[in-house]
């Protein structure tokens, strides 16, 4: 199931037992995505495809990418590697410029990116994290209803700091290397 933000203003509302405004709710639930949104990164799916071309050298990315996990090349993927492509490259003004061209033939370009998190702007807008965590929007939601309340605040940081370390450890790869003796 995905939770969107009426979902979390029913909850708020149920708690603090008066009606909200849509505005509100988005308002600060755009807040929370703010306040966790540099500490995680949220793998974007599917993976973005640009056309590569023999003559240009610069493409325009996805507008909500963050960081680029790793880049591929299509015609690589077909012959069933999994290989990132080792070329030197610069972002710039929302552009990926190559040094030169690194394909004799057109391809396509696979990116696999984390995303930044969704700025909301309806009140059926979905939330970009797991449902479990739904309860960080909640908590800030009913603090901020009823004027910062110091009960809920420390509810909303036990929230806070699960996300982050659910985010940070689950996006790493862990690679163990060594040999067999």
């Amino acid at each position: 199931m995905t939770t969107s933000l009426s979902d979390i203003r029913f909850m708020i509302e149920r708690n603090v037992k008066t009606t909200l405004e849509d505005a509100d709710v988005v308002n600060w639930c755009n807040y929370v995505n703010t306040d966790v949104g540099m500490g995680i990164n949220i793998p974007a799916d599917p993976a973005e495809s640009i056309v590569l071309t023999t003559t240009d050298l610069e493409y325009a990315l996805p507008v909500n990418l963050k960081i680029i996990n790793r880049l591929r090349l299509q015609s690589v993927i077909d012959q069933g590697l999994d290989a990132e492509l080792r070329v030197n490259y610069r972002i710039y003004n929302g552009n990926i410029i190559l040094p030169r061209v690194c394909w004799m033939a057109p391809d396509t370009l696979v990116i696999d990116y984390y995303k930044h998190m969704t700025y909301f702007t309806e009140i059926e807008d979905v939330i970009d994290i797991d449902d479990r965590f739904t309860p960080l929007y909640t908590f800030y939601g009913i603090s901020v209803a009823k004027g910062n309340d110091p009960l809920v605040d420390p509810a909303y940081l036990n929230v806070k700091r699960q996300v982050l370390a659910y985010y940070s450890l689950s996006n790493e790869p862990i690679v163990v290397e060594g040999r067999w003796r």
